[in-house]
């Protein structure tokens, strides 16, 4: 039987970070103070959106071994990921000093110089990165989206052919290569690429927008309606939302306008479990929604339809 510790291990490794975090706190009740432990939980919580104890468990790693260059680098990664640029640059500054040649110290740089939308920095850090570990896919990966803000798109497309190379396997690459594809007007190759991501994401709300654009491009106009349809909740369409409903005046037609364009959703979902291109793509717990909500809908209508029947035959 294998013990907590190899359970987190594998767990951890295989990025199962739910399952990871509960072996990881039965692992750390026999060793509390193991330092490996600790750093791994410390990102799983970040992996988790559970920032607050990520700080707190990072916090105790480096109060083990303040100059232990795994630590800082991970204490670095967690407030990238929460984005306190900051506090993340002082611990990459000090991850330089402890390790020069390490080339996630470089490509930590690169991604905060990304946030930070320095993208000459950003290319410099990915590109020394690529140099110090050549096999490291990520840092391929971030060399590559160096170059795509940059308008260096046919270095930017071998660059990640090169990546995917070394990992065939990251949904995150394929997504990339094929929104270069679609924004270059190869919609063909985009349809390859992000079919690809959805079949090693199949949750990835993004992928699959862009898949809806790139079959648009390559079969009809109505994928194109149903996915800006899609749209109406996100970025600032949302804030628009947000902002009539929060209106006496607009409140009740923006009310109207989100039961319309969710029945519209939930329409365009059934019709994409009837196209063979894209069911195969939709996960379970997607289907079941649809199928809820498009019950909820009807029982909604019916109940509208008998009142204003009721009431009509009563005048």
């Amino acid at each position: 039987m294998a013990s907590a510790r190899q359970t987190a291990y594998y767990y951890y490794d295989s990025c199962q970070y739910p399952q990871a975090l509960t072996a990881l706190k039965d692992a750390l009740i026999e060793d509390p103070d193991d330092i490996g432990l600790l750093n791994m939980l410390a990102v799983t919580f970040a992996e988790l959106k559970q920032f607050e104890l990520a700080n707190q468990v990072i916090t105790r790693a480096l109060s083990l071994d303040p100059n232990f260059a795994h630590t800082v680098g991970n204490c670095a990664f967690i407030y990238l990921s929460q984005g306190n640029l900051i506090e993340a640059a002082k611990h990459l500054d000090n991850l330089l000093t402890l390790d020069p040649q390490d080339y996630y110290v470089h490509l930590l740089f690169a991604v905060l110089e990304e946030q930070r939308q320095n993208y000459l920095k950003m290319r410099d850090y990915a590109y020394k990165a690529t140099k110090l570990n050549p096999t490291s896919a990520e840092a391929l990966e971030y060399y590559a989206k160096a170059q795509i803000y940059l308008d260096q798109t046919e270095d930017a497309r071998e660059i990640l052919q090169a990546a995917l190379a070394l990992n065939p396997e990251d949904s995150r690459l394929h997504r990339i290569f094929g929104q270069l594809s679609y924004e270059s007007g190869d919609p063909e190759k985009a349809y390859h690429s992000l079919k690809e991501a959805l079949r090693l994401n199949p949750h990835n709300l993004s992928d699959a927008e862009l898949f809806i654009e790139a079959l648009k491009a390559r079969k009809n106009i109505v994928y194109g309606a149903i996915s800006d349809m899609l749209l109406y909740q996100r970025g600032k369409g949302q804030q628009l939302v947000q902002e009539a409903l929060s209106t006496p005046f607009t409140f009740l037609p923006a009310l109207v306008v989100i039961l319309f364009a969710n029945i519209l959703k939930e329409l365009a979902t059934l019709i994409f479990r009837f196209d063979k291109n894209v069911a195969r793509y939709i996960s379970p717990e997607i289907k079941r929604a649809n199928s809820r909500n498009l019950l909820g809908f009807l029982l909604l209508f019916a109940c509208l339809f008998i009142s204003l029947k009721f009431i009509l035959s009563g005048q």
